[in-house]
């Protein structure tokens, strides 16, 4: 939130944003692509409520020193993810190795809590109702959650917009090939101190 933006010139931005945000992760996920599920959105606040995902990022897992085959299966992942989100039109505007998580479990699904202001303005019979379907919707976004212990989920799509341009999306993949380039130096310096250091702990943050 910028404060020296006009109230309403700011809501209306902030607004945009949300909702371009939740278009490209819901375009991920239809497409295959692992990326949070979606609960809720409160313009109001200018907050996401999605599921969270539990694991590290792909960063820390490589300096955890995974073997050389490990590292070979989670890039190409990686590289699958990056298709996905292609073949779906999302650029994720800020792909580094800090915004693409390894599960080490399914998503946390937080409890559906029904506000209890619903009874102040509908009926008994029509807050039910509402109760029933805001349960069914939740129930299939809970079954539709990818969650396998493992995978790689893309995470922060803040940046994301959808684009169907080939100049975008070229630019997305040299900036990835970057990303790479610079997951390889790291794994390399990694493993040549690993006898003397078994972390690096100062990483510069990507």
């Amino acid at each position: 939130m910028k404060r020296y933006r006009h109230p309403t010139l700011e809501a209306s931005l902030s607004k945009k944003r949300l909702n371009q945000e939740a278009r490209c992760i819901l375009r991920s996920r239809k497409n295959g692509v692992a990326a949070p599920c979606i609960y809720h959105i409160d313009y109001e606040a200018a907050r996401i409520y999605m599921s969270f995902i539990v694991g590290q990022t792909l960063k820390d897992w490589l300096v955890a020193l995974p073997s050389d085959a490990e590292i070979d299966a989670k890039l190409k992942a990686v590289g699958l993810s990056i298709a996905g989100l292609h073949d779906a039109d999302v650029v994720h505007g800020d792909l580094t190795s800090s915004n693409i998580m390894v599960r080490t479990s399914a998503d946390v699904v937080p409890k559906l809590q029904c506000s209890v202001q619903v009874r102040e303005f509908y009926p008994h019979v029509v807050a039910d109702i509402l109760r029933i379907i805001c349960f069914v919707v939740f129930m299939v976004q809970v079954m539709q959650a990818s969650g396998d212990t493992g995978s790689c989920s893309v995470i922060d799509f803040g940046l994301s917009y959808v684009s169907a341009m080939a100049e975008d999306k070229v630019c997305h993949i040299l900036h990835c090939l970057a990303l790479g380039a610079y997951l390889c130096c790291m794994c390399m310096c990694v493993h040549a101190h690993a006898p003397r250091c078994h972390r690096m702990t100062s990483m510069p943050s990507l």
